[in-house]
């Protein structure tokens, strides 16, 4: 019996079919700095549309805080300075903020977490500084009178007020420190590296995966050349763009989605070396990589002994036959077929945890090509009319990924499999336990694969070996 709190089947977010290719947001780069966008809080469509980011926020919030914790922290001596000395409350408020003699009152601790609060705010979230100028000189002027206030100040006596007193110039000087590294070290390098990968986005030299809808090889064949081994010859893999008066209008969002996705594609192969190994196995090795909002994406790294056309042939061209060869997936059906490069699918996970965990559902547009000596199949989720949620599955998401197929330089004979798996299951499920099990679903999927191509193998070599029996005459 299902668990009552895996049955919710949540709305899908239809602003994924509705989006604009300038408004989606893409992963550019292959090195250390972009990866570290991806796992940041920082959106490149936040430096286009010079958006506060939220590292900037979060300092700003800090510096606030500190500016009330002093404040906090001169109530409460004062408090204790009034039931000490016998005046009232408000007189020793009064005197505290008209004393001229700096070793006598704590009030100009105050104006210094004022007057640091006020310009640290005025420049990083009014103006919007790029600067460490305006966080470095509050810190060398905060850290320079808290060490007057604390030399030139008389300390002396057993009041307990003045534990207070010696506090406050102290944890001035200790949070002037901490918002000084935080911007240096954490904020302005982030949003640096995020405005970096915009301007990389725009500049043809400067961007290693650029996606060029012209610039395609001119030996991809059409699909049906590894099903039927029928050669239609070479065509252009701009058809469906350069049809577009052909496409209707959901097609056309459909072609773009792909496109997309296959953008995102290349670029996280291109990010390989940072890629962290989670596991690995005879089978191959699974690697992860940090997406955003905190999500995992996961790579299936594999060699295949046999020629990357088979491989393409079995496992991309036929996804309606999956589900006989990998137990993970119960049924998958092609919904639309809209050029031989792009087609909506809909796919279907087995449950697990006897009935615990639900089966879900994916409704994929993917988008096939062949760049170089690899074929790729990338894709996403999308909203299909026929395939609505329905309460007998969880429909989950999926962003951008997909299989890529290439020839292997170690083998003569052989080629690399890799699968980037980036989902959203949904449901109530945790997400550790999620992402502790996603790298098993890869490794069953990688010898389900391996046993496949190997019968496969078997059963064209056995029909090829069969020779036709003549009677003597």
């Amino acid at each position: 019996m299902n668990s009552p709190e895996d049955r919710e089947c949540p709305e899908y977010n239809r602003e994924r079919v509705d989006h604009e290719p300038s408004s989606s947001v893409r992963i550019d780069g292959n090195d250390d700095e972009t990866a570290a966008l991806l796992s940041s809080g920082i959106s490149p469509v936040s430096i286009r549309t010079c958006h506060v980011s939220k590292e900037r926020r979060t300092f700003c919030l800090f510096t606030f805080f500190n500016c009330i914790f002093i404040v906090m922290l001169w109530l409460i001596m004062v408090s204790i300075k009034s039931s000490q000395i016998g005046f009232s409350y408000p007189e020793v408020v009064l005197e505290e903020m008209l004393q001229t003699d700096v070793s006598k009152t704590s009030f100009d601790i105050i104006w210094l977490a004022i007057f640091r609060a006020s310009m640290l705010l005025l420049a990083y979230a009014t103006c919007k500084c790029k600067s460490r100028f305006p966080v470095a000189s509050t810190t060398c002027i905060t850290s320079g009178y808290a060490v007057f206030k604390i030399l030139y100040t008389d300390y002396s006596g057993e009041n307990s007020y003045k534990s207070f007193a010696i506090m406050m110039p102290i944890t001035t000087f200790v949070v002037a420190w901490i918002e000084a590294l935080f911007m240096d070290y954490r904020v302005l390098p982030k949003e640096q590296r995020a405005t970096q990968t915009v301007q990389n986005q725009h500049n043809p030299h400067v961007r290693q995966y650029e996606f060029s809808r012209g610039e395609q090889e001119d030996d991809f064949h059409s699909l049906s050349e590894f099903v039927d081994g029928i050669d239609e010859g070479d065509y252009d893999v701009d058809l469906d763009l350069e049809d577009i008066n052909h496409l209707s209008s959901e097609e056309y969002q459909y072609v773009q989605q792909g496109i997309d996705a296959m953008q995102n594609v290349i670029s996280m192969l291109g990010m390989e070396t940072v890629w962290n190994k989670e596991k690995s196995r005879d089978d191959g090795d699974v690697y992860t990589l940090n997406g955003p909002n905190n999500m995992k994406i996961f790579i299936l790294k594999m060699s295949l002994p046999c020629p990357p056309e088979v491989v393409y042939k079995e496992v991309i061209l036929q996804p309606e036959r999956m589900p006989s060869w990998n137990r993970a997936v119960i049924d998958c059906q092609v919904l639309m077929r809209i050029s031989d490069h792009t087609l909506v699918t809909y796919d279907v996970s087995a449950g697990a945890a006897n009935g615990y965990v639900k089966p879900r559902d994916f409704v994929n547009v993917r988008r096939i090509e062949k760049q170089g000596q690899r074929y790729i199949s990338a894709g996403m989720s999308t909203l299909h009319e026929n395939k609505p949620p329905s309460s007998d599955f969880v429909r989950g998401n999926n962003d951008s990924g997909g299989f890529i197929v290439q020839k292997n330089s170690e083998q003569h004979n052989g080629c690399s499999f890799i699968w980037i798996l980036n989902t959203d299951i949904k449901g109530n499920i945790p997400r550790y336990l999620v992402n502790k099990s996603l790298a098993e679903i890869m490794f069953a999927f990688a010898s389900s694969l391996r046993q496949h191509l190997k019968d496969t193998h078997t059963q064209h070599r056995s029909s090829s070996s069969e020779v036709p029996r003549h009677s003597r005459p």
